[in-house]
């Protein structure tokens, strides 16, 4: 199956796949994101993966429906909170639980054409590359990760500085199953390195703008004042980041 997708075609699988479902965000996040699902799919479709790819997302589990949808691919995810297990399941994806921060080990190793987590690492209150030692054991060797996050040197966080507010949450280290906002952010190098630091392999560290809306009326109308200044890389929103497990 050809791992490809046009703008219409992932409009109807979102609809079908995460807009008719119940997750633990509110509905409206997940209207306002579409175009950040979409091109982050676009990323994950060029990674030189078999048919019937097994998959891994940890957290939410967006990308495995729609990658389970669009592909064919045979998903999985993991996830801090169960209350994700029943829509997922309710699709034909396996759920099991993780605590990135406390279990020792994935629930599978070896497993895995790919692994997928997207806007994961900046709620990650220890060195990035630990949770990335023990995560790319889920993978094959060869096996390809995809993550995606901001970039600390987006405008927003610019311009709260400028505002004298602060851009992350309190550091803390939270007991089993409680999860943190953001308490980091990376640029590009930082992220490259803890990659590194972990044993993969880094192919691609890009600057991306996933989505181009916010959250609330104030931060699209900011979002859209502020899109030219995207055209420079290192300001955009986001990071993504393509590593491979050595063979």
């Amino acid at each position: 199956m050809p791992r490809s997708f046009t703008h219409s075609q992932f409009v109807d699988a979102y609809a079908r796949c995460v807009l008719s479902l119940s997750f633990v965000e509110a509905d409206e996040y997940y209207h306002v994101y579409r175009r950040r699902y979409e091109n982050t799919l676009h990323r994950v479709a060029k990674l030189p993966l078999p048919t019937g790819a097994r998959i891994a997302e940890i957290g939410g589990g967006q990308l495995a429906l729609l990658s389970t949808d669009l592909f064919g691919d045979n998903a999985t995810v993991w996830d801090l909170n169960a209350a994700y297990a029943k829509p997922l399941a309710d699709k034909g994806i396996g759920f099991a639980q993780f605590d990135l921060l406390h279990d020792p080990a994935p629930p599978e190793a070896g497993a895995f054409d790919a692994l997928v987590m997207c806007e994961v690492a900046e709620h990650m209150p220890v060195p990035l590359y630990t949770i990335l030692e023990k995560t790319m054991l889920a993978l094959k060797p060869g096996g390809y990760m995809v993550i995606t996050t901001p970039n600390i040197y987006r405008i927003r966080n610019v311009v709260r500085l400028l505002r004298g507010r602060d851009i992350f949450c309190n550091w803390d280290l939270p007991e089993r199953g409680r999860g943190l906002g953001h308490i980091t952010e990376f640029s590009a190098d930082r992220l490259g390195w803890q990659a590194e630091r972990a044993g993969l392999t880094v192919l691609a560290v890009e600057h991306v703008q996933l989505t181009y809306k916010g959250s609330s009326l104030a931060t699209s109308i900011g979002k859209a004042l502020a899109l030219p200044l995207s055209l420079h890389p290192r300001w955009r929103d986001g990071l993504i980041m393509v590593c491979q497990r050595p063979a």
